[in-house]
């Protein structure tokens, strides 16, 4: 495993890598479904506000509960 700069890339076998780099999310990329990136949570797109235990989505009309945890950990669930 090689970490570099807030990048960790890990090598899987000859010719393939998988690799995960820190950042942010541009304001133009749409996404759908759930996603926690460096301690947010994005819900199609919409970045929830931390300690909000639910969530209807505009986009899709479903509606989630959150669970936020310790050092980081959440647990999103569609209900």
């Amino acid at each position: 495993m090689k970490k570099d700069k807030g990048n960790t890339t890990v090598s899987v076998g000859p010719g393939s890598t998988a690799s995960n780099s820190s950042g942010t999310v541009d304001a133009d990329v749409e996404m759908e479904g759930v996603a926690v990136i460096n301690d947010d949570v994005f819900i199609d797109g919409e970045k929830i506000q931390r300690g909000k235990t639910s969530y209807t989505s505009k986009k899709t009309g479903k509606s989630y509960r959150i669970q936020w945890g310790k050092n980081g950990n959440v647990s999103v669930e569609q209900n």
